[in-house]
């Protein structure tokens, strides 16, 4: 812009519940004498007025698309009265992968609708007795939990 003085006529500050950068006005001058301010070839502050800039602010998408894979485990306890195999047949079932995707819409820079998808995927086998006839075999398990679910959104600018 030319200048070598600025003089800020707003500051907002970083928020809870705002943009969590310092955000800034000003004029932009250019002075002669940094001690007494006056102006180059006199030029009035007002006819400065015409170079305002904001200082940028970031531009955040409006909507958000995202993807992810991981591992996952189930937090219910397990009865006590399960005999030992059993027990470490469900124990194996209480951990797996997990694949989830979400779309996010913005309506402003803070807060945002969306929709979730997540799926948790776990198998094991067992050899097993039925009780009932005394018949032996593999017992498969395969557990598949999803959730599809609408959401409420809260972003924040993380300062690098």
């Amino acid at each position: 812009m030319g200048g070598n003085a600025v003089c800020i006529t707003d500051h907002k500050k970083p928020s809870f519940w705002g943009s969590s950068c310092h955000q800034m006005a000003a004029i932009i001058l250019r002075v002669k004498d940094t001690q007494t301010g006056q102006a180059i070839d006199n030029t009035t502050v007002e006819e400065f007025v015409a170079i305002q800039q904001t200082v940028m602010k970031p531009v955040y998408p409006k909507f958000k698309i995202g993807a992810n894979i991981g591992y996952g485990w189930r937090g219910a306890k397990l009865s006590s009265d399960l005999p030992g195999e059993k027990r470490d047949f469900y124990k194996k079932m209480m951990s797996g992968m997990v694949w989830d995707g979400s779309f996010h819409y913005y309506f402003n820079d803070i807060y945002g609708v969306g929709l979730l998808y997540s799926s948790y995927y776990a198998n094991n086998s067992i050899y097993a007795q039925l009780e009932a006839t005394g018949e032996t075999g593999m017992l498969y398990s395969k557990d598949i939990i999803t959730f599809i679910g609408p959401a409420f959104v809260m972003r924040t600018a993380t300062n690098d």
